[in-house]
């Protein structure tokens, strides 16, 4: 029997969950462990082609790795996750703690993935992933948009300030990708080499995605254009979740699928995720082939 006080009070709670955003959250997260499974598959393990059954498996993969699926499929599920993320921080009450705690978290994963590069001698170093550039990404809208937020009306429709940086970051990046000077979700090539020659600047284009080739990663996600998505999910989080309430209140039962309990253990999930999958695969490997190797 539903005691309807309990769930109004839960509803009301400035801790309650908006079940929408966790199980969207929840679908990229199953669709990154899906690509990431296939990605592994595809360029490590080459011992499974001993196996008849694995040999299978490792060309659907290689398949999938090339494929316009994967390419539009990865841009639209880091897409709308970076997007959520913006939501999420227009909901949060201290973006700054969220910033530096998940730039922390960012930095420790380049750390150990140059550690395991070493020893394994194959290049997986992290040097600018996902959480880094969420992590500059909400420190930006902590510090530069969020304290000071600006908005005025036209005809009755409020603007805020990130609505008018998100959408000249969206103009310059259409301008940088129409004039050929910035190759945006693949980036190669130090475009701009020469007005980033200096080693701070060269970072700082790096950040940026000027300069990509400055170091090698392998997760690379610059600033431009994602930082444009998250303004947009922060400017939608404004005009639609300003109570921080589910739009949906009457499916509030949802938040309690899995879906949503993965979307709300994403930055976890994130983090152990490879190493899971890559023992998974290790031991998969040993069953059929005899050979425990990690990639």
């Amino acid at each position: 029997m539903i005691n309807y006080a309990q769930e109004i009070k839960k509803r009301n709670s400035p801790r309650a969950r908006i079940w929408e955003l966790d199980i969207a959250r929840g679908i990229c997260m199953v669709l990154m462990l899906f690509d990431h499974l296939m990605v592994n598959l595809a360029t490590g393990f080459y011992h499974f082609h001993f196996s008849p059954a694995l040999r299978s498996l490792s060309k659907i993969a290689s398949a999938y790795f090339i494929s316009d699926l994967r390419v539009f499929g990865w841009i639209f599920t880091i897409g709308v996750f970076i997007f959520l993320s913006g939501i999420s921080s227009g909901l949060s009450k201290n973006n700054a703690k969220r910033g530096f705690k998940l730039l922390l978290v960012a930095y420790l994963i380049t750390g150990v993935t140059q550690i395991i590069s070493t020893v394994s001698g194959v290049e997986m170093t992290i040097n600018f992933g996902v959480l880094h550039m969420l992590a500059f990404s909400i420190l930006i809208y902590a510090f530069c948009i969020e304290k000071g937020e600006l908005s005025f009306k036209i005809k009755g429709f409020e603007i805020f300030l990130s609505d008018i940086l998100s959408i000249i970051l969206i103009f310059l990046v259409g301008y940088l990708t129409a004039t050929n000077s910035v190759p945006i979700f693949f980036a190669t090539g130090n475009i701009y080499e020469t007005l980033f020659d200096a080693p701070l600047l060269s970072q700082f284009g790096y950040i940026l995605g000027l300069t990509p080739d400055l170091l090698p990663s392998a997760d690379y996600l610059p600033l431009l254009p994602w930082l444009a998505i998250f303004l947009c999910g922060a400017t939608v989080s404004k005009r639609f979740y300003k109570d921080k309430k589910s739009l949906f209140p009457s499916c509030d039962f949802l938040s309690s699928t899995p879906l949503a309990k993965i979307g709300r253990k994403s930055l976890i999930i994130y983090i152990v995720h490879q190493p899971v999958l890559y023992f998974l695969l290790a031991l998969i490997g040993w069953f059929f082939t005899g050979v425990f190797r990690l990639f």
